[in-house]
């Protein structure tokens, strides 16, 4: 099956000293280095966020990615608010959503997907955050911990799954009751939002083996993902349902592989969190970086290198059965188009050549 990409954008702020509040476009300037007066229209229904994250997504459309991946944090921008402010003005961008399970009952979260189906044509994804920081899911008033949390996940997709074109739908489970539920069509004309889920525990392996469209896995390395991969597909097996495989990346490439590795120490110093015997500890391949979640990004691991050396990367990987991949690099604006002029061209030719 051919690889789809997809596009991080940036929830909580972004620019060229990194993703994150240390950011500076639009209004998200970090407090520590703010644009003067002068150079900023504080006008109101002026540039804002927004209009960056708009740009983002169109660079993304420009550079032919399947869609846009737009991650939860709980100290940035609605997930489903982004989603919904761009699906009608980029319509060819798929747009998955990630929201905790927490967000809202799963009847309301699965109507409010059944109109934004309508309105985008069938373009919603949903990723589920459900193994995320206890502190964090206390202050959004979400106090179920541990492998509860896929106990409740798992509800959550029954009744999504079970109320979808259907009438009369009844669930009692430990987190939500449904009595004689339903959606009908026309709300349900368009499939239900595929589901995107992650993680290599027990607990998270079951739930996708019964209700992942797509299973994600944090790093790009077979040893990291190679023999939970094969017991998720041992699990899938037996429900005669399909699942693809993808993984989450940061990616930063340049002209040369010094460029790329100076950009990223280049970020590191800047955010400061620590020295460089913890960056070097950090290379897990001669193309590989764990830290970059350190550093503000969405993904934990992320590729290094030329454009010639991350596009064989993503190639291998591709090869050994990812063929999903949500990419992000900082500055998401310039680093989208990048990718378009720089590594679509190499991923499309290998394809090609492959194919002849």
């Amino acid at each position: 099956m051919t690889a789809e990409y997809y596009w991080t954008l940036p929830t909580r702020g972004d620019g060229r000293s990194g993703p994150g509040p240390r950011g500076n476009r639009g209004d998200w300037t970090a407090g520590d280095h703010p644009l003067v007066p002068s150079i900023r229209d504080v006008r109101p229904g002026r540039y804002d966020y927004f209009d960056y994250l708009g740009q983002i997504a169109r660079a993304a459309a420009v550079a032919g990615l399947r869609g846009v991946f737009v991650p939860f944090d709980v100290q940035g921008e609605d997930s489903w608010i982004v989603s919904a402010a761009l699906a009608r003005q980029f319509p060819t961008l798929d747009f998955v959503t990630e929201f905790s399970p927490a967000f809202a009952t799963p009847v309301y979260a699965t109507k409010m997907s059944a109109t934004f189906q309508r309105f985008s044509g069938g373009r919603l994804g949903w990723k589920l955050a459900i193994d995320g920081d206890q502190a964090d899911g206390a202050a959004f008033a979400d106090h179920v911990e541990g492998a509860a949390r896929f106990d409740r996940a798992r509800e959550f997709l029954d009744i999504a799954t079970g109320i979808w074109g259907a009438d009369g739908f009844t669930y009692r489970g430990r987190y939500f009751e449904v009595e004689d539920g339903g959606l009908r069509d026309p709300l349900t004309r368009h499939r239900r939002p595929p589901v995107t889920l992650s993680g290599v525990s027990a607990e998270a392996l079951s739930l996708s083996a019964t209700h992942a469209d797509i299973h994600l896995w944090p790093s790009s390395l077979p040893e990291g993902w190679e023999q939970h991969k094969v017991e998720l597909d041992r699990l899938v097996a037996g429900t005669g349902r399909q699942l693809r495989h993808g993984t989450q990346l940061a990616i930063v490439a340049r002209e040369t592989e010094r460029e790329a590795w100076d950009e990223v120490r280049r970020q590191w110093r800047h955010v400061g969190v620590g020295d460089w015997n913890t960056f070097d500890e950090l290379v897990l391949a001669p193309d590989v970086w764990s830290g970059f979640r350190q550093i503000g990004h969405d993904a934990p691991t992320g590729v290094v290198g030329s454009y010639e050396q991350v596009a064989a990367h993503l190639l291998n990987v591709s090869a050994a059965g990812i063929d999903v991949f949500y990419l992000g690099a900082s500055p998401g604006l310039e680093e989208a188009y990048r990718f378009g002029e720089h590594l679509a061209p190499l991923l499309v030719a290998e394809k090609v050549a492959q194919a002849v």
